[in-house]
């Protein structure tokens, strides 16, 4: 990895970890070749259980910090760089802990110990995303007449036939999951809805709506949908959702699960 090359490091660690398979640091190594990739899914699952063996060593609860910080847990990253520096001082990082508010002034800073002061109420409305208006239209898109016809019959014709879908007590709007990977067609296909039914058209990427301080993810959340609204109709296109959404049931940490409400609601 030193050499600017994760994904062979990963390769090379899948080798060793089959024959070692309960070596923590070569978990620990995996764990950051996951990172420098984007894969912060898998290293999250990895390190997760690593920092629970007595032996997981300094370094593997630094990238636990910096893997709970990239998705907003920053209270529980303070904790876990704390135990990193614990177990091993010449971990610490005194940038990363600046970030986190870790020995932070009360009076003179905005974060203190992951806590940020009223972040919701004090801070401005995020800006407005841009809202697109596409011209195409379901004939643009080459084959998906599954896909086309489940949209048809979810989206377009409750706002083509409003007064046939009140008649049998259906609503206009709602909301579709479509998957794949990436570049088979999602987000064209997305637009393309925006354009039959002449609606704006709101790309979300995951880095729109998540940030590290408390209570800006569901307020930048709150935001997207009060500007869908105000210029109904409109199509929200989440990219990379299963990010926001997941089983309350499985989120430890109060943070996440007020993301899941926000998003529900």
């Amino acid at each position: 990895m030193a050499y600017g090359r994760p994904a062979e490091a990963e390769a090379e660690y899948r080798e060793a970890l089959a024959l070692a398979p309960e070596n923590s640091f070569l978990k620990l190594g995996l764990g950051r070749a996951f990172h420098q990739q984007g894969k912060n899914s898998h290293a999250l699952a990895l390190i997760e259980s690593l920092v629970k063996l007595s032996e997981a060593p300094a370094r593997a609860f630094l990238l636990h910090a910096r893997l709970l910080e990239g998705i907003g847990e920053i209270e529980q990253a303070v904790m876990q760089y704390r135990r990193a520096v614990e177990k091993d001082p010449s971990v610490a990082e005194p940038g990363f802990a600046g970030r986190l508010g870790i020995n932070a002034q009360a009076e003179t800073s905005e974060v203190v110990d992951g806590r940020v002061r009223a972040a919701w109420q004090e801070e401005g409305a995020p800006p407005e995303t841009e809202i697109e208006r596409p011209r195409i239209k379901f004939k643009d898109v080459g084959g998906m007449d599954a896909v086309k016809e489940e949209i048809q019959l979810k989206i377009i014709h409750p706002l083509a036939h409003p007064e046939l879908y009140r008649a049998y007590g259906k609503t206009a709007g709602g909301g579709i999951l479509m998957y794949g990977p990436p570049g088979c067609g999602k987000t064209h296909l997305a637009r393309a809805t925006a354009g039959e039914i002449q609606a704006g058209f709101i790309a979300v990427g995951i880095n729109d709506v998540l940030e590290m301080w408390i209570g800006n993810s569901e307020r930048n959340l709150h935001q997207l949908f009060e500007q869908a609204r105000r210029n109904r109709p409109c199509v929200l296109f989440f990219d990379e959702v299963d990010a926001l959404g997941a089983s309350r049931s499985d989120m430890r940490q109060h943070a996440g699960r007020q993301l899941i409400n926000q998003f529900l609601a």
